[in-house]
């Protein structure tokens, strides 16, 4: 799974997230299996973010309202959506950390994430 994240724009955000598998029958090899947009929107300050905006496979918007915030950690919850209810990133040295849950903390899915190359 790779995720990628704009600079702030404004007071937004925006990000994009693809999921591949192994696939020897394509050109690349790989198959996207899921893709998703995303926006965070941030306090007119600026300062920290305030909603968290998820479009999987093109559909949405999602709404995930910020339930936490620390200096490199930030919670997005949605108690009426189905699966995630919680979106969970914190910053570990130079990589970006991502959890999804329910809001019981079941079905737990983490991602590590790793600064990419500018080419």
């Amino acid at each position: 799974t790779r995720e990628v994240w704009s600079e702030p724009e404004g007071i937004h955000l925006f990000g994009y997230s693809v999921s591949y598998e192994h696939s020897p029958s394509t050109t690349s090899g790989k198959t996207v299996t899921f893709f998703e947009t995303m926006r965070i929107e941030l306090a007119p300050s600026g300062d920290f973010p305030v909603a968290f905006f998820a479009y999987p496979s093109g559909k949405g918007p999602t709404r995930f309202e910020q339930t936490a915030h620390a200096t490199h950690a930030v919670t997005f919850e949605n108690p009426q959506n189905d699966y995630p209810q919680r979106i969970r990133y914190w910053r570990d040295g130079t990589h970006l950390k991502a959890e999804i849950s329910t809001l019981q903390g079941e079905q737990i899915r983490q991602f590590d994430y790793r600064p990419c190359s500018i080419d």
